[in-house]
């Protein structure tokens, strides 16, 4: 019986990673990065070069395992080690045709890792691009995110990176912090919420 590669994809899932998979800030302040971003409908979309190929992906702090789903004819990607696999869990819950890439070099700025997996969807299920009316081409999540203590500046549309064995903590007396749950390496954080069952 022939074996089935398949991943069950779902945008706000975490799971298991590779352990050798790890963003690093290079350069010579290898303690913090700052990139910009775009917010388009309330989503952050930020600049990525994979194997060299400027790509646009939205960040979500949901999603694990980095997808491509978009790539046109003006479009090129140098992927490596790939293999056909079949992925369930898109459209209708059928099987789709898609590749699993391996060892590939991600930089967005001065943040790099030589050793990323990046799964490519044959067919654009999500058409987010028409629906943002930007290309966008993948999303990235948890394998970014997991190497960083990450500060986000909605107003200025910055993203400040730092290295967590250098950050230093400062307490904010006009902040207030939430304390969070992982559940598949997923946060959850408990709110109170009052329903209208009498209303719309």
């Amino acid at each position: 019986m022939k074996k089935t590669n398949t991943l069950f994809i779902l945008l706000f899932l975490f799971q298991i990673t590779n352990a050798q998979s790890e963003f690093k800030i290079m350069g010579s302040n290898s303690n913090s990065e700052q990139i910009s971003f775009k917010l388009i409908n309330n989503l952050i979309v930020i600049p990525i070069q994979i194997n060299g190929d400027k790509l646009s992906f939205i960040l979500d702090t949901g999603v694990n395992k980095t997808i491509l789903f978009n790539l046109s004819e003006n479009d090129s990607v140098a992927l490596l080690n790939t293999k056909k696999i079949r992925l369930r869990g898109l459209g209708k819950g059928e099987a789709v045709d898609a590749l699993l890439s391996k060892n590939n070099t991600f930089k967005i700025k001065n943040i790099v890792s030589n050793n990323e997996s990046l799964y490519v969807i044959l067919k654009d299920y999500f058409d987010l691009s028409s629906k943002m009316g930007t290309t966008i081409h993948g999303i990235i999540g948890y394998n970014l995110l997991k190497d960083f203590v990450v500060k986000i500046n909605y107003k200025t549309k910055k993203i400040d990176f730092y290295n967590p064995k250098t950050y230093a903590y400062n307490k904010c007396k006009k902040c207030e912090t939430f304390p969070l749950q992982f559940y598949r390496k997923k946060p959850f954080v408990d709110v109170q919420v009052q329903l209208d069952t009498i209303g719309n």
